[in-house]
């Protein structure tokens, strides 16, 4: 047991003080995990709830498809005879029970299924405003991870698991980010507006994201590594986003723009507009003055987005990439800032996934417009380079945008 759960060690924070944290190879070591103890918080957020809210918003059939399409991939457990992956799952299974009856937790330990998982709500088509936005992502990513492919019977299961996290962490940052920014543009919009411009023109911005025709929000840039920090840094740029978001959202709250009827079958970007119509510029300056963020709004958001875009190392020697460091980081922070770098693993799952099937390949247009839905810009050259350094490509460069690439697995 001492060498199953050193090999399922996770990367530990430097400044973690809550001891070691485990990958979850499977829904009986995930169910058993406290919350409350790994977040340190009294009253941890329902990671439960949010995952299916953004699941919801990427256009998945009903609530608690997020949990049903993980269940479901370990529908067929194997038995404990066959081989390591057996006695793995049947072990930590075996495991979880005797913890969960030692510990007085009550008995018997559940049965982890996704049979009798209810999807609650009709099915919902996605709405064409959220097709080019990181809940797109997020559905897209977890339901091809988790569907008919065969990934998890590809993957070795800790590998799996990495895939999980690294697409959970980054759909999570850049979904906040994503809200943020978009009512930042809002904020900028009444700006424009208290300052004597016509309500259609001060529109004009939101519409174009979220018009009859939206596109994505750009949230990032991975620029090449030689690249001044000076130049690439976007950490007070992400965190003034998020403080003006958060402070924005309450205060139009106050001015009842959640009462605008969004449901009328019209894009977003009209509905605004038709609201911000309805402002008169002195109302619209007021709601600037009460949008101006105070010094603890939008902190606790910055941080979240922080810890989970940037890398939970732990290093073993002067590279950061000893045995337990976290390769799946989307930002790098030094003392001269954070910049958008993936990791040397985050490419692998979010490429091999466009390609839908183990084995399978893409193309760098695909790859291009799916960094373009998280929000994410890439020079052409910068990401073949990315691609050829993971291995994930060897393809002529004169290929251009058809240029192959192809699964990790």
């Amino acid at each position: 047991m001492e060498a199953l759960f050193r090999a399922l060690y996770a990367p530990r924070a430097k400044a973690s003080r809550l001891g070691d944290a485990l990958v979850l190879v499977n829904p009986d070591l995930a169910a058993l995990q406290n919350l409350r103890g790994f977040t340190n918080k009294p009253q941890p957020p329902s990671y439960h709830r949010i995952f299916e809210q953004f699941a919801a918003l990427g256009g998945a059939p009903g609530s608690g498809s997020a949990a049903r399409a993980y269940l479901g991939a370990y529908a067929g457990q194997a038995a404990i005879r066959e081989g390591a992956t057996g006695l793995l799952e049947s072990g930590l299974s075996k495991f979880c029970s005797e913890a969960f009856e030692a510990f007085g937790l009550g008995s018997p330990w559940p049965q982890l299924s996704p049979s009798g998982l209810p999807l609650e709500g009709s099915p919902m088509p996605l709405a064409g405003y959220l097709a080019e936005t990181p809940f797109a992502w997020f559905w897209s990513k977890w339901s091809t991870l988790h569907g008919p492919a065969g990934w998890r019977d590809k993957l070795p299961a800790r590998r799996f698991a990495d895939w999980q996290a690294s697409i959970a962490r980054t759909a999570l940052a850049m979904g906040y980010l994503y809200e943020a920014r978009v009512f930042l543009l809002m904020k900028e919009a009444v700006a424009a507006l208290a300052a004597g411009g016509a309500p259609a023109d001060a529109a004009g911005t939101i519409d174009y994201y979220l018009g009859a025709h939206p596109r994505p929000v750009p949230l990032g840039r991975i620029y090449g590594s030689g690249t001044p920090i000076s130049t690439k840094a976007c950490g007070p740029w992400i965190e003034g986003v998020v403080r003006q978001g958060v402070a924005f959202r309450a205060a139009a709250r106050e001015a009842k723009l959640h009462e605008a009827d969004w449901d009328d079958g019209r894009p977003p970007g009209a509905v605004f507009a038709d609201w911000l119509g309805s402002l008169t510029a002195p109302a619209a300056q007021a709601l600037l003055e009460d949008s101006q963020p105070s010094p603890s709004d939008g902190k606790n958001l910055h941080e979240f987005i922080r810890h989970l875009l940037r890398p939970l190392e732990d290093r073993s020697d002067e590279t950061g990439f000893g045995d337990r460091a976290d390769l799946y980081g989307l930002l790098r922070t030094s003392t001269a800032g954070t910049w958008f770098e993936p990791g040397p693993e985050w490419l692998v799952p979010v490429t091999s996934l466009l390609a839908r099937r183990p084995g399978g390949d893409t193309t760098l247009n695909l790859v291009r417009q799916d960094l373009a839905r998280l929000g994410l810009d890439c020079e052409r050259d910068v990401l073949v380079g990315l691609l050829e350094a993971s291995g994930l490509t060897t393809d002529s460069p004169d290929a251009d945008d058809g240029l192959v690439v192809r699964s990790g697995f």
